[in-house]
């Protein structure tokens, strides 16, 4: 358990778990690219809580040059508010070119992410995967031995890693976190219909009683 500071509003409090999801992912990233943060091309691929969280957890660490794959124009709307980030569907034809990314961090985690996320990576550059939405495809080992790509899964977060996600909530050391929606218990369903159709423009649906 981790006591919460009675000036948290609990809105907030309630995003230190896949804040701290994101953070423990950065870390692991951090740890094997060979050249600074700030000095990295990053690409988070996914605009959910976890990669928007994580995308302002790199900048917090002085990451200068962040770019987000996300499929829903207005999720992609809600990422160009939240920070310095460019943004582009995985989809489309602006895509950045291959082999242009130092560190690539999957928040989603589906074939098609993991498919978009080798093509980004540079020879000896690494890929984070962090997201669950599915186990199969998407990854050519060969490719990857080639290349010298370090893949590396990132699973959850320490309590040590939690405990310093809730501090810097706390503080706002991750800068404004204006991307999330409330909504009664009760329309619980429909934000998940709505959130699986991509019509949503925040990132994270909260629900309360």
């Amino acid at each position: 358990l981790f006591a919460v500071s009675d000036a948290m509003p609990m809105e907030m409090a309630a995003l230190a778990e896949p804040f701290a999801v994101g953070y423990h992912a950065v870390g692991l990233g951090e740890r094997a690219i060979h050249l600074p943060l700030a000095a990295a091309k990053v690409a988070v691929i996914g605009g959910g809580p976890i990669g928007l969280g994580t995308a302002q957890i790199l900048q917090s660490r002085g990451t200068q040059n962040i770019l987000m794959a996300e499929t829903s124009e207005a999720r992609r709307a809600s990422i160009n508010a939240a920070g310095r980030f460019g943004t582009y569907d995985p989809r489309g034809q602006s895509r950045p070119p291959a082999a242009s990314i130092d560190l690539v961090i999957d928040a989603y985690g589906g074939k098609s992410s993991r498919e978009e996320a080798v093509r980004l990576v540079k020879n000896g550059g690494v890929i984070v995967h962090v997201g669950l939405s599915s186990g199969d495809g998407g990854v050519e080992y060969l490719h990857l031995t080639r290349s010298e790509i370090s893949l590396l899964g990132s699973f959850a977060y320490t309590p040590v890693e939690f405990r310093e996600t809730l501090d810097g909530l706390a503080a706002g050391i991750f800068g404004p976190i204006d991307w999330t929606e409330q909504r009664p218990l009760s329309e619980g369903a429909a934000a998940f219909a709505e959130l699986d159709a991509g019509t949503v423009a925040a990132a994270k649906i909260m629900l309360k009683m």
